[in-house]
């Protein structure tokens, strides 16, 4: 059957999804998700920098960086602070 709209255009009748598999769906109780986090202070000018190495390899090891915090060192310097996050199973 032909579904003509109001403006005289054609209108194709909605079809239902056909699927040949049902997928069920399990509830179980949920777990909390444990984080650990790990801060790494840097020093002033270029030392306050951290190596793309070391950074590549604290993400091989799950450590997912979230920011990067400019503080003051108390002396009218500032330092760098690095908060990573990673996730504990």
């Amino acid at each position: 059957m032909v579904n003509v709209g109001a403006y005289g255009f054609h209108q194709p009748e909605p079809q239902q999804a056909q699927h040949p598999l049902t997928v069920p769906v399990v509830f179980g109780p949920a777990r909390r998700a444990q984080f650990t986090y790990r801060v790494i202070t840097t020093g002033r000018g270029q030392a306050a920098r951290l190596e793309e190495s070391r950074l590549n390899a604290l993400g091989k090891d799950g450590w997912l960086l979230v920011s990067v915090l400019p503080r003051s060192d108390g002396e009218g310097g500032s330092t760098l602070e690095y908060l990573f996050v990673r996730w504990e199973p």
